[in-house]
């Protein structure tokens, strides 16, 4: 199993997986709503920003930004995503 993990020390169970990790913390401290439709909204964001981070690291460090590529994702890969998914402006405006 690989990081990140958590230990509930109540249940005795290991949870492995950033996603898996927050829904169950939501959940066990009740930040989880309780309509189906509100907890899949909930799953799509924690999701999004997994994959977000991933893009963000570059693939978790694999490979290290240069000043051309991390300008070229954000100004554009990462404006564009957050325009269309969660309505900031225009892409190219926001982080520019």
């Amino acid at each position: 199993m690989a990081p990140p993990y958590l230990y509930d020390c109540r249940t005795q169970v290991w949870y492995a997986q950033m996603p898996a990790i927050l829904m169950h913390l939501a959940k066990a401290y009740h930040f989880l709503p309780d309509e189906p439709e509100q907890q899949t909204l909930a799953l799509k964001v924690v999701l999004d920003c997994n994959d977000i981070l991933m893009e963000i690291t570059n693939y978790h460090g694999t490979v290290m930004w240069d000043q051309g590529s991390w300008t070229e994702f954000r100004t554009h890969r990462l404006a564009d995503w957050m325009a269309r998914r969660y309505g900031f402006p225009s892409p190219g405006c926001l982080l520019s």
